[in-house]
C-alpha cells in the first residue's frame, strides 16, 4: 500500500490521544485507508471501496494490531461512538469509512483550514475533557463486567470507581484479571469473614497479587513427605 497521511497539530488535544491503544488503531485505520476509488475482492464478491474506505476483518486486524480480537471490536466501536468513523457491517466482514476523509488527504493548507473549521463547528465545542471521560468509561466498564464475576469478596463500587482507573493506568488489564484470579484461588474455601472487601483490596494489598510481586505457596505431599 502506497500514498500518505495528513496528521493536523489538533490531534493532541483529541480524546483519542490519552488513550494510547486507541491511538494506535486510529493511525492504522488512517493508513489503512483507500486514497482512490477501486474495487477490491472480499472472498468471491467484489466490493466497491471509495476513498477513505477500508475492509476490517476482526481476526485479520487484531494480528496486525496484536490485540485480542475482543479488545480490537471494543477500541473500534469506540472509534464509531466519537464519529471519527462509520462502520458498514455484514455477516462475513466490515467496511469502515473514516469520517472527514478529505481533511487527511488533502494537499491544500486552505482546505484542511475549511475543512477543520467546518468540524469544530458541527461539533459545537464538544468538551476535550468530557469525551476523555466518555472513552475511558467506555474501556473501564467493560473490564469491571469481566472483573466483578472473579472477584469473591463484598463489592464496594464507590472506591473500585476510585481506585481501580488508577491502577489500570499502570497495569494491563490482563495483569490485574490475573491480580484477581490469584486473589480468587487463594482465599477459595474460606468463609466471607475472612476475604476481603473491595475497599481494601484496591487500596493496597491487590499489590501482593501483581506478577512482580507474586509468588504461589507450595503445595505439600503429606504422603511423601515432599514440597511439590
Amino acid at each position: 500500500m502506497e500514498g500518505w497521511i495528513s496528521l493536523h497539530r489538533k490531534l493532541l488535544d483529541n480524546p483519542i490521544f490519552c488513550n494510547p491503544d486507541l491511538l494506535r488503531l486510529w493511525i492504522w485505520c488512517l493508513l489503512k485507508a483507500t486514497h482512490k476509488k477501486h474495487q477490491q475482492m472480499v472472498g468471491l464478491r467484489v466490493v466497491e471501496l471509495d476513498p477513505g474506505q477500508f475492509i476490517f476483518g476482526r481476526k485479520s486486524a487484531s494480528k496486525e494490531l496484536g490485540y485480542s480480537e475482543n479488545k480490537t471490536y471494543r477500541l473500534l466501536k469506540t472509534l464509531e461512538e466519537l464519529k471519527n468513523i462509520s462502520v458498514n457491517s455484514n455477516n462475513k466482514f466490515s467496511v469502515v469509512t473514516i469520517v472527514n476523509w478529505q481533511f487527511y488527504q488533502s494537499e491544500n493548507t486552505d482546505n484542511r483550514q475549511q475543512i477543520d473549521n467546518k468540524q469544530t463547528t458541527n461539533r459545537q465545542q464538544i468538551d476535550t475533557n468530557n469525551n476523555v471521560n466518555n472513552v475511558n468509561k467506555y474501556i473501564y466498564s467493560d473490564f469491571v463486567k469481566k472483573m466483578l464475576p472473579i472477584y469473591p469478596g463484598k463489592k464496594v463500587k464507590a472506591v473500585r470507581d476510585k481506585k481501580l482507573p488508577k491502577i489500570l493506568d499502570k497495569y494491563s488489564e490482563d495483569e490485574i484479571l490475573r491480580v484477581v484470579n490469584r486473589y480468587a484461588s487463594e482465599i477459595a474455601g474460606k468463609e466471607q469473614q475472612y476475604i476481603l472487601n473491595e475497599s481494601t483490596f484496591w487500596t493496597s494489598r491487590y499489590i501482593d497479587y501483581l506478577d512482580e510481586n507474586y509468588q504461589e505457596a507450595p503445595r505439600y505431599n503429606l504422603g511423601s513427605e515432599k514440597y511439590l
